[in-house]
């Protein structure tokens, strides 16, 4: 599920005009960036499984290099809505809809 998720998010950026990098052995799974704007997204099954200290780690990276931290899973606990931004621990947190790179 995940490999799946990070290929179709892979393509949306790519789409959208980000150059992207896969990461391995960090805390986050892909870096974007495209102009000024740099992403670095995590990718989950279930955001519930990203502890607290994990997200300081991820906004303390971020922070450094002047990125917005990510966290696209299919649930925290039970499914996320379509549209809603949530947030785990204070990082922004939303699904990723396979459907969603069809819009413009």
């Amino acid at each position: 599920m995940k490999q799946t998720l990070l290929d179709k998010l892979n393509a949306f950026l790519l789409k959208k005009g980000f150059t992207i990098k896969n990461l391995t052995r960090t805390c986050f799974d892909i870096l974007a960036r495209k102009n000024e704007q740099i992403l670095l997204v995590k990718v989950l099954e279930d955001a519930n499984s990203v502890s607290r200290e994990s997200t300081e780690e991820m906004a303390a990276v971020a922070s450094y290099i002047n990125a917005s931290p990510l966290i696209i899973a299919g649930k925290a606990g039970s499914r996320l809505e379509d549209n809603i931004v949530y947030s785990r621990f204070g990082i922004y947190t939303l699904n990723f809809k396979g459907k969603s790179l069809d819009t413009h």
